[in-house]
């Protein structure tokens, strides 16, 4: 998403600021690749803003393609391994699961206030923003084809909201 035009926000943890309007807040300007996937982004053998991060990855320095600002929320994307590539919306329900299976705070709530609270948040939260499950073949070599899918459906979703604001 890089590579078209797209500026990443976070790496692993995006942190979402849900008080208002959804935000998510801009990370650390570093991604954590594996040397396959630096291979794939014409990286590897360049190691110039790269360090090592863990024993299997390298931190990519990613501050010409990065957000140094918040940016207002519109969907959530949760990844699945599938045979081929399409996006599915999920109810709100399904939505709320998957954000509180995805959230890294899940592992650490162990008093039942902490995760009633985390829980009504996943809940308030899929009711103002589109989960959708992005189901793919888990290859490189279908990210173009991937990226394309995110971004029409992203043009579509622009549209839809335009429409609504000039009938408003």
């Amino acid at each position: 998403l890089c590579s078209a035009g797209c500026a990443a926000l976070a790496d692993d943890h995006g942190v979402i600021d849900d008080r208002g309007e959804p935000t998510v807040l801009s990370g650390f300007p570093q991604v954590k690749l594996r040397e396959d996937s630096l291979r794939t982004f014409r990286r590897h053998g360049d190691t110039a803003g790269c360090s090592k991060v863990s024993e299997e990855k390298l931190g990519w320095d990613i501050h010409e393609n990065f957000a140094p600002c918040s940016v207002r929320l519109r969907s959530i994307y949760v990844l699945a391994e599938a045979p081929e590539a399409r996006i599915v919306e999920l109810s709100e329900e399904e939505a709320a699961a998957e954000l509180v299976r995805n959230s890294f705070l899940s592992s650490l709530l162990i008093k039942p206030v902490c995760a009633a609270a985390h829980l009504q948040r996943c809940t308030r939260l899929a009711a103002r923003v589109s989960v959708r499950r992005l189901e793919r073949p888990q290859s490189h070599a279908d990210l173009p084809s991937l990226v394309r899918l995110v971004e029409e459906e992203a043009r579509e979703m622009e549209c839809c909201e335009q429409a609504v604001a000039s009938t408003a």
